[in-house]
């Protein structure tokens, strides 16, 4: 009978116990903040000064930016150790996935992970670094599943620019901004002539791409300090931040010719939302009435000259 060392016995356990008490001490640590991470990166940066502790030569986490993965060759099991043996420096790669059920969403690379054969704890760090990359990844997705349906909601989907909606959300920060940088803004009204004329004549697939072109020209034509909005059928809004030595003529002239050099004949109608405070007392719908206004008569003269418009 083999005599049972009980004092090395309870040492082991006594040291083994310890280690553990250590490893679950900054493990909670790692936990709290990674569950606090604002991002990848945060969790990248903490998860590599926690394996900077332990007996290793670094690990990489990589995590998918997309659903598109790539397919490649890849070298099998056996050829690939046989070929790392014959190779001067035999480092060591151990890949684990990131994954929920059946979805792989990225893995860990661990280089020369010497502590595995003492530390038997890396697989619970693994599993709390897929658990928290998974989190992220949701809510990564979720954030930009909102900000795709925000697009479609802001959107007209036939000519690109904003829809009506989006001008009762965005005319006003872009008219507030222009107030905060003492800039004039020129608010259009623009109205496709003859558009039913077209559809009539020449089908509604003309009468669309004749609104695509419209919509172009004025998205275009517009910075991104401004916006152009398709407000109904053939009429757009844009709002044009007046910025260095430009006018609402010279605008309006640069958009004219893209209309002329298109053939595309519109109506337009402006007015200009002055930065000062002297017109407080006059709201942004008061602009907007006072450009489809001048578009009428602008429309109006036309009729007059040409005939129906």
């Amino acid at each position: 009978m083999i005599p049972v060392d009980y004092r090395a016995v309870a040492r082991r356990n006594i040291i083994e116990n310890e280690k553990r008490r250590l490893f679950e001490e900054k493990r909670v640590g790692l936990e709290s903040r990674l569950s606090s991470a604002r991002d990848f990166e945060e969790i990248f940066r903490d998860a590599g000064e926690y394996f900077k502790q332990l007996e290793c030569d670094g690990i990489t986490l990589v995590v998918y930016s997309d659903d598109a993965v790539k397919s490649g060759e890849y070298e099998n099991f056996d050829s690939y150790w046989e070929r790392k043996e014959n190779e001067p420096n035999n480092d060591v790669w151990m890949f684990m996935p990131f994954h929920y059920r059946d979805r792989s969403i990225g893995f860990s690379i661990l280089k020369n992970g010497k502590f595995l054969y003492d530390n038997p704890y890396f697989y619970d760090i693994q599993s709390l670094l897929n658990r928290v990359i998974w989190e992220m990844y949701q809510r990564r997705c979720y954030i930009e599943a909102n900000r795709k349906l925000d697009f479609l909601y802001k959107r007209d989907a036939l000519t690109g620019t904003y829809n009506r909606m989006a001008y009762f959300e965005l005319a006003e920060t872009i008219s507030r901004n222009c107030r905060i940088l003492n800039q004039d803004c020129v608010v259009a009204f623009f109205d496709c002539d003859n558009f039913k004329t077209i559809n009539d004549e020449q089908g509604h697939d003309k009468g669309d791409e004749i609104l695509r072109k419209i919509g172009a020209i004025l998205s275009d034509t517009c910075s991104r300090k401004g916006g152009a909005f398709r407000f109904g059928g053939d009429e757009f809004v844009v709002l044009y931040p007046l910025e260095d030595d430009e006018t609402a003529d010279k605008i309006i002239n640069r958009v004219n010719k893209r209309f002329d050099d298109e053939g595309i004949q519109v109506s337009i109608g402006t007015c200009i939302m002055a930065a000062d405070t002297s017109n407080k007392q006059k709201s942004l719908q008061d602009y907007l009435n006072m450009a489809d206004q001048a578009m009428y008569e602008n429309k109006r003269k036309k009729r007059m000259l040409h005939g129906s418009v």
